[in-house]
């Protein structure tokens, strides 16, 4: 009941249009890379990119695509990445204390510290493969050849 009433205010609409948006856009994402594994493609264009590009072209106003269109990208996935590591957090820590006691803490730690390095890797993957390629270059340099 109160998320119902929660969902009524205009921050639980906000948040509820922020889910759907979110949801839609990782959905597109998925599908795509799903595309271009399956046909052996590489992809061009993100959906902010190409969104833009079809409202500035819709609209006919002067705008600079590929400078927004990139720094756009890489806030959507960082405010991806964050909350969905908020969320695998909160699940995690209710799974743990569900199971745990004092004989398996230790194996809980480092299970989750594996868990969460993982997650840190295809996190990075994921930004790296939103930005253009002269960014992309420098942390395929850091990280190594992937």
């Amino acid at each position: 009941q109160e998320r119902i009433e929660y969902s009524k205010t205009f921050q639980g609409k906000y948040f509820n249009f922020l889910g759907y948006f979110f949801s839609i856009y990782c959905v597109w994402k998925i599908f795509m890379a799903t595309i271009n594994i399956v046909f052996d493609r590489v992809g061009k264009t993100d959906p902010v990119t190409r969104g833009i590009e079809i409202t500035v072209n819709y609209l006919g106003i002067q705008f600079d695509v590929k400078f927004w269109s990139q720094h756009i990208s890489f806030i959507l996935v960082g405010i991806i990445i964050v909350t969905s590591i908020r969320g695998l957090l909160i699940t995690l820590t209710k799974f743990f204390y569900a199971i745990s006691s004092s004989k398996s803490s230790n194996v809980i730690v480092l299970l989750l510290a594996q868990i969460m390095g993982m997650y840190f890797v295809s996190s990075v993957l994921l930004i790296r493969m939103s930005m253009p390629l002269e960014y992309r270059t420098i942390i395929t340099e850091v990280l190594g050849e992937l």
